[in-house]
């Protein structure tokens, strides 16, 4: 933790500071943003218990912030821009992800000590076949991928990539526009199976990558993404 956030969270609640344990009523926060947006502005830090200042998060923050861009969006006028920022409580995320692992009945993930560094293993339900190098059409025609078995299918395996692609052909869009082309209401499944799988194949780029949890991030295709698709489309 910074020393800017520590002094943030032994600072004493005020017109420019409030902490709120989470959002389950969400009015007392529309309230407090837009008193700060009438005076000299201020910070709301959302998963903070008010009287001893424990740390408690959120579950799901990406999600979170998006409601919170939604709210402010839909009950606040005139228009205000919050600047929504993450905070992550160091650790938070390993227990996170075991209890992931556990609710989707998956093995139990595995932490490895690799000299000064440490390796996080978890173990999926089945085999994700990205696309390769290979598959791009880097290899030699009729070449089989090597991460691919005689009996894998290669449309299958890429068909949510591929269709989050096409939904990008005409411009670049926001993950919740994405959500509503595509018809996929539960974010989780279309993160984890869509977006994120996208961008760690370089198939789609964030538009403002220095701010990942910016309220006006998009999505576009790459040069690779345009690749990939063209050859989609060979016969």
């Amino acid at each position: 933790m910074t020393a800017k956030i520590k002094q943030i969270f032994t600072s004493p609640e005020g017109k420019t500071l409030e902490f709120k344990r989470d959002l389950s009523s969400p009015w007392p926060m529309l309230k407090t943003l837009v008193a700060f947006a009438n005076t000299a502005g201020g910070r709301l830090l959302i998963g903070i218990e008010d009287d001893s200042r424990e740390v408690l998060g959120v579950e799901y923050p990406l999600d979170e912030e998006e409601r919170i861009c939604n709210l402010i969006a839909d009950n606040i006028e005139p228009r205000l821009v919050p600047n929504v920022d993450l905070i992550e409580q160091w650790g938070s995320g390993v227990r996170r992800m075991f209890r992931e692992a556990e609710a989707l009945g998956l093995s139990q993930p595995e932490i490895i000590e690799v000299g000064m560094r440490v390796r996080f293993i978890v173990y999926l339900e089945k085999s994700i076949v990205l696309p390769t190098e290979s598959y791009l059409g880097k290899n030699k025609a009729g070449t089989q991928s090597p991460t691919q078995s005689s009996t894998q299918s290669p449309t299958q395996s890429v068909e949510p990539i591929q269709r989050l692609l096409l939904a990008l052909t005409d411009e670049e869009k926001s993950s919740s526009a994405l959500r509503s082309i595509l018809g996929i209401k539960h974010r989780p499944t279309f993160r984890d199976n869509y977006l994120h799988p996208a961008v760690d194949a370089e198939l789609i780029e964030m538009t403002i990558p220095e701010k990942p949890s910016s309220s006006k991030q998009k999505y576009r295709l790459t040069d690779r993404g345009k690749v990939f698709l063209a050859k989609e489309d060979q016969p």
